[in-house]
C-alpha cells in the first residue's frame, strides 16, 4: 500500500501511538472489572407436579391440584403391568408447570433473551432403566402475563408456544446398576425446550406433559424414558447490569467511530489517485466496526424484537467476514508482485475459505434463529452430542483460520530475508523499517485474531445450553475487553493506513521476484506533495 501515514510517521511517534493503543485496551479491561456484572445468569425452578385438568387451558402451580409422584404407582403405569384405573396414576394426568421468574419477581425487558431448558429428575429403577435411544416427546405450552395476580388468574395468560417436540434423552447413571442402588437419579442431560429472543411481559408459564398412549404401549412414546418424578426449569439469560453497561459502551463507540471512518473516506476521495484494494478493504472493515456498534438492543427496550438474536448474529457474522478480508488481502498486498496487486480475484480461494468459515460460525445458528422466529421450541440440533459436535466444528474452523494467518505472516516475513535488493543502501534501509512497522501491525492483528477465535468458542459455550448453569464474573471483562480491541484495532487501521502525500519509498516485487524500489510511484508522490506545499504557500 503506497503512501501510507504508517510509513511517514517517525519512530517515535509510532511507538506512542502503540503505547496509547495498548493503555486504552487496559483501560476497556479495568472499566469492565469495576463496573460490569456477570453478563448472564440461570434461574432455576423446580416444577409443581399439578393433576391435569382437562377443561383449563393452563394448570397454574398455585392453583393446581398438587401431586406426589409415586415411583412404585407412576412405574405400574408406565410399564403397563396391570390395570390401574386411579387417575392420580396416569401419566396423562400429569402436567409439570411452574412460572419464571419466582412469585416476588419480575423478567425485564433488559434480560434481552430467554433459554428455557428442562432437566428431568429420573431414579434408577432395574426394571424400568432410561434406554440408551430414549425419545422423550413433550406436549410443550408457554405462556405470557404481565398481571401482577396471574399466579391465580388463568384468564391473563396468552399463549407463546403450543407444540409437541421430541427431544433425544441421553442420560448417566453413576452408580452400579444394582438393587441396592434403586432410588438413585440418573444424570441427564438438558433438553432444549424454546429461545425467545426478547422478553417484553414480566411472567411467563410453562407448562409440561409427557403423554403415552395406553391403549398400545409397545409403540407408544415416552416408554423408555423411565420414571419421571420432578423437572427443573433452567431459564438462561442476560443480565439487565451488563446489558445497560453493553448498550452504553457501544453507543459510545458508535459516535466515536463515525469521526475517524469519515476522515478515512475524505482522505480517499481527495487522493488524486484510485483507492486500492487495502484501502478498500479498510474501511470497509471501519464501516463493519461501525455497523457492530449500533446500539440495536435498545430496540427490545421498547418494543417486542423477537428477531434481535438473529440481527445481532448476522451482525457478528458479517464483521468477522471483513474483519478476515481484511487481513488476508493486507498481509498478502505487501508482497504481492505489482502485476497481482489490487486485484481481488487473486484472493478468490482465500475469500472461498473465508466464507466458508464465517458460514460455520454464523451461517448454522442464523438458520436456527429463524425457525425460532415463528416457532421458539423449534431446535435444529436436538441432541446435545449434535450440538456439541457442531460446537467443536466451529472451534477448529475458527483455529485453522488462525494458524492460515499465523502461517501468511511468517511466510511473508521469512521470505523477505532470502530476496535481494535492488536498489540503493537508503531504500534498502527503509524497506527494513517499512518490514519492522508491518512486523509490528502484524503481531497486533494475530493477537486481536486470537481473541476473537476465543471470543467466539466463549460466547458459544456461555450463551448455548452446552453448560447453562456458567455464569462466570470473568466473562463481562472478557467480553467487553475484546470488544474494546476490536475498536482500537479498527481505529488504529484507519488512522495508520490513511493515504499521506508525504513522501516515502513504495517498493515491489519485479518479474525476477527480487524487492525494487518503484521510482515512478515515488515521483508522482514527490510532484504531489510539491503541488501540495505550492498551494499552502
Amino acid at each position: 500500500m503506497a503512501g501510507a501515514l504508517v510509513e511517514t510517521l517517525s519512530t517515535k511517534k509510532l511507538l506512542a501511538v502503540f503505547v496509547g493503543f495498548i493503555l486504552l485496551e487496559i483501560g476497556f479491561i479495568i472499566l469492565a472489572k469495576v463496573k460490569a456484572p456477570i453478563s448472564i445468569m440461570a434461574i432455576v425452578q423446580s416444577a409443581v407436579t399439578c393433576i391435569d385438568n382437562k377443561s383449563q387451558d393452563w394448570i397454574l402451580p398455585e392453583t393446581c391440584k398438587y401431586m406426589v409422584l409415586d415411583p412404585e404407582n407412576h412405574q405400574e403405569t408406565i410399564s403397563h403391568q396391570g390395570p390401574d384405573d386411579n387417575p392420580t396414576h396416569d401419566p396423562n394426568n400429569v402436567v409439570f408447570a411452574a412460572v419464571l421468574p419466582k412469585k416476588i419477581f419480575e423478567m425485564s425487558r433488559w434480560f434481552q433473551y430467554m433459554l428455557t431448558l428442562a432437566i428431568f429428575r429420573i431414579p434408577y429403577n432395574i426394571q424400568h432403566e432410561v434406554a440408551p435411544d430414549a425419545m422423550a416427546t413433550l406436549d410443550i405450552r408457554l405462556a405470557y402475563s404481565n398481571d401482577y395476580n396471574s399466579y391465580k388468574s388463568r384468564k391473563s395468560w396468552k399463549s407463546v408456544v403450543n407444540s409437541t417436540q421430541e427431544r433425544p434423552l441421553e442420560c448417566v447413571f453413576e452408580h452400579p446398576k444394582t438393587y441396592e442402588y434403586t432410588g438413585f437419579e440418573y444424570n441427564c442431560d438438558p433438553l432444549f425446550i424454546s429461545q425467545l429472543g426478547s422478553l417484553p411481559h414480566k411472567h411467563y408459564l410453562i407448562n409440561i406433559r409427557l403423554p403415552v398412549n395406553k391403549a398400545h404401549p409397545k409403540i407408544s412414546p415416552n416408554m423408555k424414558i423411565g420414571q419421571v418424578t420432578e423437572i427443573d426449569f433452567v431459564a438462561v439469560t442476560q443480565t439487565g447490569g451488563f446489558t445497560y453497561l453493553w448498550v452504553c459502551i457501544k453507543a459510545t463507540l458508535c459516535v466515536v467511530m463515525i469521526f475517524p471512518c469519515l476522515w478515512y473516506w475524505r482522505k480517499l476521495s481527495t487522493s488524486d489517485q484510485p483507492a486500492t484494494l487495502t484501502e478498500k478493504a479498510i474501511f470497509a472493515l471501519g464501516l463493519g466496526m461501525l455497523f457492530l456498534n449500533g446500539p440495536f438492543e435498545l430496540v427490545t427496550i421498547f418494543t417486542d424484537a423477537s428477531w434481535m438474536l438473529m440481527i445481532t448474529d448476522l451482525r457478528q457474522g458479517l464483521f468477522y467476514a471483513l474483519l478476515c478480508t481484511f487481513w488476508v488481502i493486507y498481509i498478502n498486498e505487501h508482497f504481492k508482485n505489482k502485476a497481482k496487486k489490487n486485484k481481488l480475484s487473486v484472493y478468490k480461494w482465500q475469500l472461498a475459505v473465508i466464507i466458508l468459515t464465517c458460514f460455520a460460525f454464523t451461517g448454522l445458528k442464523l438458520a436456527e434463529r429463524g425457525s425460532q422466529l415463528s416457532h421458539p421450541a423449534s431446535i435444529l440440533w436436538q441432541s446435545p452430542k449434535g450440538a456439541l459436535t457442531i460446537f467443536v466444528c466451529q472451534c477448529i474452523a475458527g483455529v485453522l483460520l488462525f494458524l492460515h494467518l499465523c502461517f501468511l505472516v511468517i511466510r511473508g516475513l521469512y521470505l523477505q530475508r532470502f530476496r535481494q535488493f535492488t536498489s540503493s543502501v537508503r531504500a534498502t534501509t527503509d524497506f527494513k523499517s517499512f518490514v519492522n512497522r508491518y512486523l509490528m501491525l502484524m503481531l497486533l492483528s494475530i493477537g486481536t485474531s486470537g481473541m476473537t477465535v476465543a471470543y467466539f468458542i466463549f460466547g458459544l459455550q456461555l450463551e448455548g445450553w452446552l453448560v447453562p448453569e456458567i455464569t462466570l464474573p470473568t466473562s463481562s471483562v472478557f467480553y467487553i475487553g475484546v470488544y474494546g480491541l476490536w475498536n482500537l484495532y479498527a481505529l488504529l487501521v484507519l488512522l495508520l493506513y490513511a493515504p499521506s502525500n508525504k513522501v516515502s519509498n513504495v517498493f515491489y516485487i519485479d518479474d525476477t521476484n527480487n524487492l525494487t524500489l518503484d521510482s515512478d510511484e515515488v515521483s508522482i508522490k514527490k510532484n504531489r506533495f510539491l503541488q501540495t506545499v505550492n498551494k499552502d504557500t
